[in-house]
């Protein structure tokens, strides 16, 4: 009877763990506090609202530059920064697993072309890796060096791999990761701005174009729309008054800055 309690109790933790490999959010559980990342650093410092300064951002699904970044976006693109876009997947999961993959990649390129043209893009590049199966490989490394090389950045904005949410997607932890590595193998003189950090030391004040950096989540009606459009609102609103908070504006969005040499 202690045998076939031990078995159950085994077959049930081994589907949970299996139920929690397959789907796409991961606990970061690091132990320990995000350590000190030295004194605020002001946009004026480095530099990041000047004229043609080139930008790359790099980032894993369509959708993920409105989510995270819209409000930066679109005071980069007033500054008329030199704005590049690498999407890691053509997002033909999303939110719905079920849905047919081939009608969903194409209307999510689409919306991204369409959002980024709002924040005044000068390319948008899919790399077409699987959504929600993204590995830091040497494949996705080398097509990140890649457009480095080419676009040669003065600033790149990716994804925080070392010190993410406390649920954060793989998706967006691996392609942190590539990009991060790929800014190292290049050897390019940069600074990286990690997005969705618990560690930012940058604060961008993004009040005066708030109403418009939300419409940027219009783009992508297939992904949210009814409860999870309000849900999104909610959450982008309560994350971006928080950090204003830390720099004494209403809305703002954090960014941890790090030289690249």
């Amino acid at each position: 009877m202690k045998w076939a309690t031990w078995l159950c109790k085994a077959a049930l933790a081994g589907a949970a763990w299996a139920a929690y490999r397959y789907q796409p959010l991961r606990l970061c559980l690091r132990p320990g506090r995000p350590p000190e990342v030295g004194p605020r650093i002001t946009s004026e410092h480095v530099g990041l609202f000047r004229p043609d300064a080139r930008v790359l951002i790099v980032t894993a699904h369509p959708d993920d530059t409105e989510f995270y970044l819209g409000g930066t976006l679109l005071r980069l693109a007033e500054a008329g920064a030199r704005l590049h876009l690498v999407v890691a997947t053509d997002g033909d999961k999303g939110y719905y697993p079920l849905a047919r993959p081939e009608p969903l990649r194409k209307l999510r390129r689409q919306e991204q072309r369409t959002a980024a043209a709002q924040w005044r893009a000068e390319e948008v590049i899919f790399l077409a890796h699987r959504d929600g199966r993204l590995c830091c490989s040497q494949t996705l490394v080398g097509q990140i060096e890649r457009e480095l090389r080419r676009i040669a950045p003065e600033y790149v904005l990716l994804f925080e791999h070392r010190w993410p949410p406390l649920v954060a997607h793989q998706d967006h932890l691996r392609a942190g990761e590539a990009a991060f590595a790929a800014m190292q193998r290049a050897g390019i003189e940069t600074w990286a701005l990690f997005f969705a950090t618990r560690a930012p030391n940058l604060f961008v004040d993004v009040s005066r174009c708030w109403e418009r950096r939300l419409a940027l989540l219009d783009h992508h009606r297939s992904q949210w729309h009814d409860m999870r459009y309000r849900q999104v609102h909610a959450l982008i609103t309560h994350t971006a008054r928080k950090d204003g908070r830390r720099m004494g504006t209403p809305f703002a969005e954090g960014l941890r800055c790090v030289r690249v040499r």
